[in-house]
């Protein structure tokens, strides 16, 4: 009977021993990033961009894994909030975000652009022959509210200006039809994913950007939930760094002016 005990109390030590190895986590796990991004930006080009930053700069930092889900970009905010992502890729600051989700901020406090993944703005699209216009500091000749899409941050800079403001706008197709339905005075877009949008034969000489300063031209970063900011803060440091530095680099330089071709070299913006 104790020779069957003994056997017993080996085989169970040699069990647990055995699930210990199967339940412990590996010493070298990866940190897992789970990333928002804008459903609309597939295949734009500055969702190709953010998208390549991200991945050179994972190349540094192999102990994290990033996972990418594409959505409407008011989900993927909301969702960030809920700390359902870990991250949303290539959103810029306003404060009504920064009261539910963390930014790369200075010592003082105060926002950090040299963290930004690029700098980007937004352009007045009008129908053909309209004298809606954006001089760089003010609206002209508007007629109706301006469309812009929903979630986005020029939103509340528009409404701030005193704007009325159609945000009614899950894509930029659905607020270009609106505006050749004269239901919006102008469209405000990302031109640097868009502009090819208004050579469709559906808009093709029928809308027209208007020429001159871009609108709200500002930083855009990886934007953290504040759950994942809140348990791996040194992580996040080190992330921003790293976007930091391969935004600096010749090989991001390349593929900044690659994607935005001739618009980037007409507006002299830099990454």
């Amino acid at each position: 009977m104790r020779s069957i005990v003994q056997v017993s109390r080996a085989a169970l030590i040699f069990i647990a021993i055995i699930l210990c190895s199967i339940w412990s986590p590996p010493a070298n796990a990866s940190t897992v990033v789970r990333v928002c991004l804008n459903q609309e930006m597939q295949g734009r080009p500055t969702g190709v961009l953010s998208s390549q930053l991200l991945a050179i700069a994972g190349r540094q930092l192999p102990e994290l894994k990033f996972e990418f889900t594409p959505l409407p970009w008011a989900r993927c905010l909301k969702m960030a909030e809920l700390g359902q992502f870990d991250a949303v890729l290539a959103g810029s600051f306003t404060p009504e975000r920064a009261k539910s989700l963390t930014y790369p901020l200075k010592t003082d406090g105060t926002l950090d652009a040299s963290k930004r993944m690029f700098n980007l703005g937004f352009v007045l699209i009008r129908r053909t022959g309209s004298k809606v216009s954006w001089n760089g500091e003010r609206f002209t000749n508007l007629n109706g509210p301006l469309g812009a899409q929903s979630g986005y941050s020029v939103v509340e800079y528009l409404r701030e200006q005193k704007i009325e403001v159609d945000d009614g706008n899950p894509t930029v197709q659905g607020g270009l039809r609106k505006l050749l339905a004269q239901r919006i005075s102008g469209m405000i877009i990302n031109p640097f994913n868009f502009e090819a949008q208004l050579r469709d034969p559906e808009f093709n000489d029928k809308l027209e950007i208007v020429t001159g300063p871009l609108i709200q031209q500002k930083p855009y970063f990886l934007i953290l939930s504040n759950q994942f900011y809140t348990s791996h803060a040194k992580v996040a440091a080190k992330l921003w760094k790293t976007i930091e530095i391969t935004r600096n680099s010749k090989e991001f330089a390349r593929l900044y002016s690659k994607q935005l071709e001739e618009l980037q070299a007409g507006l002299k913006l830099n990454p």
